[in-house]
């Protein structure tokens, strides 16, 4: 709380300055601008309660810079119109004052500001190395819950296996007597194949004998329907000659 405090502090040094500079370069050019102590005051006061993020400070040192470049400006620019003036030391002395506590406002932000951002840092740093702990802490307890798993999946498996084994060795007498039963089942669907593999084999050979004789007798009939046909043409033949001769004859005995 007391570190937070002094980077609130710091920045508020900052937006007064910067509220006291803008109100000099508003009359920069009409006439000479030297901030008082209840100027300061006031806007310090208006400023007491901003808040000013700490990612903010690259944005805030280039306002510095930025009005740094803007005093020196505005310092040539009323130096020059001093020598325009009746009383020019008078001027010259005010101007370079101004300058002066002006320079002073700017080197007490650039100081608190560079304070405020080693606080921040150093802040930062304990915020990491807390939430580093914490992840730390975090994985060990994850750990310890993955191995505590771990065991108690192990342990079960073990139980698991350890039951079946029992109900294995108890059902061992009843495993033994269905292979039997599967084994004298197995043997006699083997007899039963092998007699009808025999008995097929025996069907083909006798429906082979069948053919064979079907064949043959087809055979058979085929030489007999040639015997006969021939037998019958040689008939046919030997009438057509027998006819043939007996018209011979009766030609020749016609004429006596």
């Amino acid at each position: 709380m007391f570190i937070h405090e002094i980077v609130m502090r710091s920045f508020s040094l900052l937006c007064a300055a910067f509220v006291l500079t803008s109100v000099a370069l508003s009359n920069a050019h009409a006439q000479l601008v030297v901030p008082t102590s209840e100027q300061l005051a006031a806007a310090q006061a208006q400023n007491e309660n901003s808040t000013v993020s700490r990612d903010n400070f690259d944005e805030h040192q280039a306002a510095l810079e930025r009005r740094q470049v803007i005093m020196e400006r505005d310092y040539l620019q009323q130096e020059r119109a001093c020598y325009n003036r009746f009383l020019v030391n008078s001027c010259l002395a005010k101007v370079r004052t101004a300058r002066r506590e002006q320079q002073a406002i700017l080197r007490k932000e650039q100081l608190a500001l560079d304070e405020a951002e080693r606080i921040a840092r150093a802040q930062k740093r304990k915020q990491q190395a807390t939430e580093k702990q914490i992840q730390q802490e975090a994985n060990a307890a994850a750990r310890r819950n993955e191995e505590q798993g771990a065991k108690r999946r192990y342990l079960e498996k073990q139980q698991k296996y350890e039951l079946k084994q029992m109900q294995r060795a108890a059902s061992a007498p009843q495993r033994r007597s269905n292979a039997k039963a599967y084994a004298d089942k197995q043997t006699a669907y083997q007899r039963k194949l092998e007699a009808a593999r025999a008995r097929g084999a025996q069907d083909a050979q006798r429906r082979a004998e069948n053919v064979k004789r079907f064949h043959a007798k087809q055979r058979a009939a085929e030489l007999h329907r040639a015997k006969v046909e021939r037998r019958q043409k040689e008939r046919r033949q030997k009438a057509a000659s027998g006819a043939s001769q007996s018209g011979s004859n009766a030609n020749i005995i016609s004429p006596q």
